[in-house]
């Protein structure tokens, strides 16, 4: 006579450690990132925007991702600094180290698009109807990322996290965008600008999951 099935036991059911990266990372500020970039990508095919208009806006993008890492960097009550060195020393995981490594992030990360910034002005000048578009697109990526703030705030804040890789992420976020528009030549208008916009959300939607994932 077959015996009535319980619960399972408790070594046999899975834990949400177990569960994958990407579905931890999937919530309501992925589903606005990728809502925000299919925006942009409507209102360039309405508007026809050209390809130097969509790479301004996409070096705004990467500007307010580093000014909210900033701050985030800056928010974690709990973070570990195993993994980094000074003069090959490891660090104490204190405050002053906290903010030590923002201002050294804000003016690594600041530098890096300012001299970025030189270079797309000298290779793609804006005119005065250019920069509006610029102007509105960079606003929705504003909003979209102080959203995203907004909703993981207290879960960034309150988990135990590598001070290190939080530092870091930004600059590992934003290569394949910067990849993509090294090589944006090749998707100059038409179909070409769709399809770079599909790799650059696809791409920026992975990241943005991993930033905000439970490794």
């Amino acid at each position: 006579m077959a015996a009535l099935s319980g619960p399972p036991p408790d070594s046999d059911r899975p834990e949400n450690g177990s569960r994958s990266w990407i579905v931890s990372g999937m919530d309501s500020s992925t589903a606005a990132l990728i809502a925000t970039n299919i925006g942009v990508l409507v209102l360039a095919l309405y508007q026809q925007w050209d390809i130097g208009t969509v790479i301004w806006i996409y070096w705004c993008q990467s500007v307010i991702i580093g000014f909210f890492q900033f701050f985030r960097i800056l928010s974690l009550r709990h973070f570990t600094t195993d993994d980094i060195r000074v003069n090959n020393a490891p660090v104490e995981p204190t405050r002053k180290t906290q903010r030590r490594l923002a201002g050294f992030f804000a003016v690594h990360y600041g530098f890096f698009h300012f001299v970025y910034l030189v270079f797309l002005w000298m290779a793609v000048p804006l005119g005065p109807e250019a920069l509006n578009l610029v102007f509105s697109g960079a606003l929705l990526f504003f909003l979209n990322h102080a959203l995203s703030f907004a909703l993981n705030y207290r879960r960034d804040a309150e988990r135990q996290q590598s001070l290190g890789r939080v530092v870091a992420i930004p600059y590992a976020r934003i290569i394949p965008m910067h990849i993509a528009v090294v090589f944006s030549f090749l998707f100059l208008s038409g179909f070409g600008l769709v399809l770079f916009m599909m790799l650059k959300t696809a791409a920026d939607t992975v990241m943005h999951i991993a930033e905000h994932a439970e490794w």
